[in-house]
């Protein structure tokens, strides 16, 4: 096809306006409109607008604006800061971790999420609404707030131990409890004669390790926003069924009390950077995670207008070998 060709100026004309009018995060470079025109000559322009004839599939750093499942591929190169977003204007969008990333996860762990279903709409008011359905590894949420609960079980156990002991370090003869209160008020501030230590720095490094201790000796059961792979805010509301839209509140989170789904609602996001919502692929036998991604959520899309035009950047605690395929860190 000829530079000249009607149907090529249109296809390029298009492209550098979407191209040049869109905000990029970092990793993305200004190129100039000669090299424009010779990357659209080897994609679709060249073709009236029709992918590549030869079938072959995009390499691992493009994103894919038709897919709308996710799997870290974009990752698969050797500095992640040169990884290209995923961007998609279906909805849902499928969050997962493919099988060969699933054999990089470190030995000895489990993850507890098997994927996310990311589905978003837009609002005239420039609000957005995301809702993000969980399919937990176990079925629940259950063994998250369990091996949370335990976590939280031995870290008081730790503190209160901490606290006995520096209490038996101290001369105050009164109870572990009124003892915590006068740390608490600071009316513990005279007459801490060390009965081990003799170090004139003793009464700081004392109120150091009591500062610490006081209030993580209180054990207190995990909720389920407390253990939810989706970043909610604090006072998200729990809720046996999410609402439909004409019940929704302004920069309001909404959880059912199986975890199984959310419902986030907050201004649109300005840019591909700007994240509406994360989601986490987090281990059982720790407070960690294997796999993050954040997902922007910009009102519009190409041929709808009132659609939205999701992206989503990911993060894998795995690392990337010569030839591309996953390997576990150390």
């Amino acid at each position: 096809m000829m530079l000249t060709d009607p149907s090529f100026i249109d296809c390029f004309t298009k492209d550098v306006h979407r191209i040049t009018s869109s905000k990029f995060p970092r990793g993305f470079v200004a190129v100039s409109s000669s090299m424009l025109a010779a990357g659209l000559l080897l994609s679709g322009c060249s073709n009236g607008g029709s992918a590549d004839s030869s079938g072959a599939k995009p390499g691992p750093a493009e994103a894919s604006e038709d897919s709308a499942v996710y799997q870290f591929e974009n990752l698969r190169v050797a500095d992640p800061d040169d990884a290209l977003p995923f961007v998609s204007s279906n909805s849902p969008v499928t969050i997962e971790l493919s099988d060969e990333l699933k054999q990089a996860v470190p030995e000895g762990r489990s993850l507890a999420v098997e994927r996310f279903e990311v589905t978003s709409k837009a609002f005239d008011t420039g609000y957005c609404r995301v809702d993000v359905q969980v399919s937990y590894a176990s079925g629940d949420v259950e063994p998250l707030r369990a091996s949370e609960s335990s976590r939280r079980k031995a870290r008081a156990a730790d503190a209160r131990a901490k606290l006995e002991k520096l209490l038996k370090t101290s001369t105050y003869k009164g109870s572990l409890d009124s003892f915590k209160q006068k740390l608490k008020d600071g009316s513990l501030q005279k007459g801490l004669e060390a009965q081990s230590f003799k170090s004139n720095d003793f009464e700081e490094q004392f109120y150091a390790a009591a500062g610490l201790a006081v209030g993580q000796d209180e054990y207190k059961e995990p909720t389920v926003p407390d253990v939810l792979p989706v970043s909610v805010n604090e006072s998200a509301a729990i809720v046996d069924a999410l609402p439909g839209d004409d019940g929704l509140e302004q920069r309001k989170d909404y959880v059912t009390s199986d975890g199984a789904n959310v419902t986030r609602v907050d201004e649109c996001s300005t840019s591909r950077s700007d994240s509406l919502v994360k989601v986490d692929f987090p281990y059982l036998e720790k407070r960690d995670s294997f796999a993050d991604a954040d997902v922007a959520v910009v009102k519009g899309a190409e041929g709808a207008p009132d659609g939205t035009t999701q992206t989503v950047a990911g993060e894998v605690e795995a690392e990337v070998g010569v030839t591309g395929q996953w390997v576990a860190k150390d």
